[in-house]
Protein backbone atom coordinates (compact mmCIF):
# COMPACT_ATOMS: atom_id res chain seq x y z
CA UNK A 1 0.00 0.00 0.00
CA UNK A 2 2.94 2.68 0.38
CA UNK A 3 4.52 1.98 -2.92
CA UNK A 4 0.78 2.72 -4.21
CA UNK A 5 0.66 6.00 -2.51
CA UNK A 6 4.41 6.73 -3.25
CA UNK A 7 3.20 6.14 -6.98
CA UNK A 8 0.49 8.74 -6.53
CA UNK A 9 2.97 10.76 -5.11
CA UNK A 10 5.22 11.01 -7.69
CA UNK A 11 2.93 11.19 -10.34
CA UNK A 12 1.24 14.32 -8.71
CA UNK A 13 4.76 15.48 -8.22
CA UNK A 14 5.27 15.58 -11.52
CA UNK A 15 2.46 16.89 -12.85
CA UNK A 16 2.57 19.77 -10.18
CA UNK A 17 6.65 20.48 -11.28
CA UNK A 18 5.23 20.57 -15.17
CA UNK A 19 2.72 22.74 -14.08
CA UNK A 20 5.44 25.21 -12.59
CA UNK A 21 6.19 25.93 -16.23
CA UNK A 22 3.68 29.06 -16.14
CA UNK A 23 6.22 30.83 -13.87
CA UNK A 24 8.91 30.73 -15.92
CA UNK A 25 7.87 31.19 -19.91
CA UNK A 26 7.35 34.56 -20.16
CA UNK A 27 4.26 36.09 -20.58
CA UNK A 28 4.77 37.77 -24.27
CA UNK A 29 5.38 34.32 -25.97
CA UNK A 30 3.15 32.83 -28.36
CA UNK A 31 1.07 29.72 -27.11
CA UNK A 32 3.41 26.96 -29.22
CA UNK A 33 6.56 28.40 -28.06
CA UNK A 34 5.04 28.45 -24.30
CA UNK A 35 3.89 24.71 -24.88
CA UNK A 36 6.81 23.48 -26.15
CA UNK A 37 8.93 25.01 -23.34
CA UNK A 38 6.97 23.99 -20.80
CA UNK A 39 6.57 20.46 -21.78
CA UNK A 40 10.41 20.53 -22.13
CA UNK A 41 10.30 21.81 -18.45
CA UNK A 42 7.80 19.00 -17.59
CA UNK A 43 10.27 16.56 -18.81
CA UNK A 44 13.00 17.83 -17.07
CA UNK A 45 11.10 17.42 -13.77
CA UNK A 46 9.58 14.05 -14.74
CA UNK A 47 13.25 13.16 -14.97
CA UNK A 48 14.45 14.45 -11.74
CA UNK A 49 11.79 12.82 -10.08
CA UNK A 50 12.69 9.42 -11.99
CA UNK A 51 16.52 9.79 -10.73
CA UNK A 52 15.27 9.84 -6.93
CA UNK A 53 11.99 7.96 -7.08
CA UNK A 54 12.62 4.77 -9.67
CA UNK A 55 15.36 2.81 -7.16
CA UNK A 56 12.64 3.24 -4.78
CA UNK A 57 9.44 1.79 -6.58
CA UNK A 58 10.54 1.05 -9.98
CA UNK A 59 11.38 3.05 -13.53
CA UNK A 60 8.49 1.19 -15.00
CA UNK A 61 5.95 2.37 -12.47
CA UNK A 62 6.45 5.58 -12.63
CA UNK A 63 7.54 6.23 -16.09
CA UNK A 64 4.09 6.40 -18.18
CA UNK A 65 2.19 8.36 -15.64
CA UNK A 66 5.03 10.52 -14.65
CA UNK A 67 6.16 11.21 -18.30
CA UNK A 68 1.93 11.87 -19.15
CA UNK A 69 1.51 14.02 -16.52
CA UNK A 70 5.03 15.87 -16.86
CA UNK A 71 4.38 16.97 -20.33
CA UNK A 72 1.04 17.72 -20.12
CA UNK A 73 1.06 19.72 -17.25
CA UNK A 74 4.18 21.68 -18.31
CA UNK A 75 2.24 22.62 -21.56
CA UNK A 76 -0.75 23.42 -19.52
CA UNK A 77 1.48 25.78 -17.30
CA UNK A 78 2.66 27.41 -20.34
CA UNK A 79 -0.36 28.22 -22.06
CA UNK A 80 -1.83 29.37 -18.89
CA UNK A 81 0.98 31.80 -18.58
CA UNK A 82 0.31 32.93 -22.30
CA UNK A 83 -3.10 33.36 -21.91
CA UNK A 84 -2.89 35.37 -18.11
CA UNK A 85 -4.44 32.86 -15.56
CA UNK A 86 -3.25 32.40 -12.10
CA UNK A 87 0.17 30.30 -11.65
CA UNK A 88 -1.80 28.63 -8.52
CA UNK A 89 -4.32 27.58 -10.89
CA UNK A 90 -1.96 25.95 -13.40
CA UNK A 91 -0.34 24.05 -10.69
CA UNK A 92 -3.47 23.24 -9.17
CA UNK A 93 -4.68 21.75 -12.41
CA UNK A 94 -0.87 20.06 -12.53
CA UNK A 95 -1.41 18.31 -9.11
CA UNK A 96 -4.99 17.19 -10.49
CA UNK A 97 -3.54 15.92 -13.97
CA UNK A 98 -1.07 13.66 -12.02
CA UNK A 99 -3.31 12.48 -9.69
CA UNK A 100 -6.03 11.39 -12.31
CA UNK A 101 -3.43 9.39 -14.92
CA UNK A 102 -2.23 7.61 -12.22
CA UNK A 103 -5.42 6.27 -11.48
CA UNK A 104 -6.25 6.00 -14.36
CA UNK A 105 -3.16 4.05 -15.36
CA UNK A 106 -3.85 2.16 -12.42
CA UNK A 107 -7.01 1.43 -13.24
CA UNK A 108 -5.48 -0.16 -16.53
CA UNK A 109 -3.05 -1.79 -14.92
CA UNK A 110 -5.42 -3.89 -12.57
CA UNK A 111 -7.89 -4.68 -15.36
CA UNK A 112 -5.10 -6.29 -16.83
CA UNK A 113 -3.38 -8.45 -14.22
CA UNK A 114 -6.83 -8.84 -12.28
CA UNK A 115 -6.68 -8.42 -8.49
CA UNK A 116 -3.48 -9.52 -6.89
CA UNK A 117 -4.33 -11.79 -3.44
CA UNK A 118 -2.41 -11.31 -0.26
CA UNK A 119 -2.70 -14.88 1.71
Amino acid sequence: MRYLLLDYAAAVACGGGGALAALIVPRGWGMVPAMVLGMALGMVVFALILNFAAPVLGGFTLMFPGMFAGMWGGMIGGMARVMGHNPLHAVLGGLLLGFSLQLLFHLYDRGLRGEVRRD
